[in-house]
């Protein structure tokens, strides 16, 4: 795995802030307005968030997206590591006023594409139903999260040269730092300072 900045100035700069509470136990939030729980995942919804995947990489292939379909992702990401990380308490998803899940994602403390240790949670293997625009409310939902949790940063990649995925993430404020190599992977590591 190789990181590689992407300017001399693309360092983040931050001041500290001053200490705050953390409430790890307190990780379901409601949307009231919308309808919509941001929460970890049940067991028995594991299931739910890999299908959403499968659905999204079909999804790819049909509409002439070469990203997850291209790279192996079922096989990489199979639905052991979703429930690995449900077990630890890392897998995050975001459901309707009827309780299907509409969006998912891993949040992690520690990402090895990352040579950073800044407190900040990642964003892995977001997923969201097609046309629902839950995407964007699960990351809205993982900004106030992260900000309840005491964390500086939330950030992400995507895969270079996905230009709709690009001005997605920077429309979310996520800037560009640098980029990564993971195999055949080849990302924008991309970060939100996050404001108290």
């Amino acid at each position: 795995m190789m990181e590689k900045e992407l300017s001399p100035n693309a360092k983040p700069l931050f001041q500290p802030s001053a200490p705050r509470e953390n409430d790890p136990e307190d990780n379901r939030h409601s949307l009231e307005s919308t309808g919509l729980t941001f929460r970890k995942a049940k067991p028995e919804e594991v299931q739910t968030v890999f299908g959403l995947i499968e659905k999204r990489v079909k999804w790819m292939d049909k509409n002439g997206i070469h990203q997850w379909n291209d790279t192996d992702y079922l096989n990489v990401y199979p639905l052991s590591y979703y429930e690995m990380h449900r077990e630890h308490g890392r897998l995050y998803v975001l459901c309707d006023e009827s309780g299907q899940i509409q969006s998912a994602a891993v949040l992690l403390e520690q990402d090895p594409r990352w040579n950073r240790d800044e407190p900040a949670f990642y964003i892995h293997n977001l997923v969201s139903a097609e046309g629902t625009g839950t995407g964007t409310r699960f990351i809205k939902e993982a900004v106030q999260f992260a900000v309840r949790a005491g964390k500086q940063f939330l950030r992400l990649d995507s895969a270079d040269g996905n230009a709709k995925l690009t001005l997605f993430y920077e429309n979310l404020g996520f800037k560009p730092c640098c980029t990564c190599i993971d195999g055949d992977y080849h990302g924008i590591l991309r970060q939100k300072i996050l404001k108290p």
